[in-house]
């Protein structure tokens, strides 16, 4: 829709979105101006992810905890494999290594 064609729109509430720094833009656009938005919508956004208001792990903490409570042998096994990478980064090429076998970069 060509907005400048179909002036119709020129009175219709905003609806922001976005999805994590965008999604705390989102979310506080209503804020800075209730007169022409109807609502936010944001997807992944760490609202309150500041100093001293949520822990700096917070994400990963949650994460693991999702992943043992899915299954403990699978939480053991992603927990033993940062022991395993770390030991494989410290040779040489180690990181060259983990890209070709995890396929990271082209």
């Amino acid at each position: 829709m060509d907005l400048k064609k179909n002036p119709s729109a020129e009175s219709s509430p905003l609806l922001p979105l976005g999805g994590s720094y965008c999604g705390m833009l989102s979310s506080w656009f209503p804020l800075k101006y209730p007169h022409i938005t109807i609502s936010a919508l944001a997807s992944s956004a760490p609202i309150l992810y500041f100093d001293d208001i949520t822990p700096q792990n917070g994400h990963h903490l949650i994460a693991t905890k999702d992943f043992r409570d899915t299954s403990e042998s699978c939480y053991i096994a992603i927990r033993q494999s940062w022991s395993k990478i770390d030991k494989v980064v410290a040779q040489p090429n180690g990181l060259q290594n983990l890209t070709r076998i995890f396929s990271t970069c082209e």
